[in-house]
């Protein structure tokens, strides 16, 4: 009997749950690293194609479930040569691993934990996450809401230049995702 109302009640406040679907404006929301260059130089890129679903919770402005599929051929340093560079199989060998992914596990403590996919490994990483606002424009009526999430992963955990020297392209890579976008049901 205790575990049928602990499933009742369980399923109440999920069907209470002030949850709604968030629709990101790819113009305003960017997939971003930073990585060294040689120990004195930071080399900032992005991802142009990527796909986002987020599940989000209004009243407390935060995420219930965030999913992200990025194509690593799509990668921009504002440097041709390199980016073209980086989709070889030195890098991302984007003939073998056409996407890269993160799936969100859970969210505690202002930190969303997931598994990303990339370079043919599965890891769990963890972004810390803050939400930066909502404002209603004067050309829109919808509030619209933007959040941040930040990290530092290792780039040879996920075989990626795992034969470059790391004093050329330092190990340590991190990632910053920056969403903004409109909540529907």
């Amino acid at each position: 009997m205790k575990k049928i109302l602990l499933a009742c009640i369980l399923m109440i406040n999920f069907a209470l749950a002030d949850w709604s679907y968030f629709k990101v404006d790819k113009e305003y929301t960017k997939i971003g690293f930073t990585v060294k260059h040689m120990g004195i130089a930071n080399i900032n890129g992005s991802f142009k194609d990527s796909q986002i679903s987020i599940k989000f919770n209004e009243t407390d402005k935060t995420p219930h479930s965030i999913e992200v599929i990025v194509e690593p051929k799509s990668i921009n340093t504002n440097n041709i040569a390199r980016d073209r560079n980086l989709t070889t199989q030195t890098f991302f060998h984007v003939k073998k691993h056409k996407s890269i992914s993160f799936k969100m596990t859970k969210f505690e403590d202002n930190k969303v934990y997931g598994i990303l996919k990339m370079g043919g490994v599965s890891k769990e990483v963890v972004f810390n996450y803050t939400y930066n606002g909502v404002i209603t424009t004067r050309e829109s009526e919808t509030p619209i809401h933007g959040f941040s999430l930040n990290s530092s992963i290792k780039r040879l955990d996920f075989n990626i230049g795992k034969d470059y020297p790391t004093d050329l392209v330092g190990d340590n890579v991190r990632l910053s995702i920056d969403i903004e976008g409109t909540l529907y049901k």
